[in-house]
């Protein structure tokens, strides 16, 4: 679909291990591909979401985004296309995204998120 848009699109695909039928696979930088790239897309999610950290334009097509996703996807980080909606990507405006420069700022400190759980976990057990 990718190349029917985009006649000199350079696609990489990079198949989980062992659904290629091989037991060798090449080592390959996948963070640096990540970052130099002008999309990733991802059915599972891992390399979508490393790479809309890196602010590499990244599209999921997983079925049931996870918390996660969903929270990148407000950040306008991540871009989900579910299942077969996929299928009808328009590429061509996909890659008009720039790239952003991602600030660490943007986010909370891990720590301030536990002490948030706790404070559920109390609600929840009503203390």
């Amino acid at each position: 679909k990718i190349k029917s848009q985009i006649k000199d699109a350079q696609i990489i695909i990079i198949p989980r291990e062992g659904d290629a039928n091989r037991t060798e696979f090449p080592v390959i930088d996948a963070r640096s591909l990540s970052y130099f790239a002008d999309v990733v897309i991802s059915g599972g999610g891992t390399m979508a979401r490393e790479a809309s950290l890196l602010g590499t334009n990244a599209v999921t097509y997983f079925y049931k985004p996870l918390a996660v996703d969903k929270y990148l996807i407000g950040k306008k980080m991540l871009i989900s296309f579910p299942g077969k909606e996929i299928l009808t990507v328009d590429w061509k405006k996909i890659l008009r995204i720039k790239k952003r420069k991602v600030n660490l700022e943007n986010f909370e400190h891990p720590f301030s998120l536990i002490s948030k759980a706790e404070k559920l976990i109390e609600i929840k057990n009503g203390k």
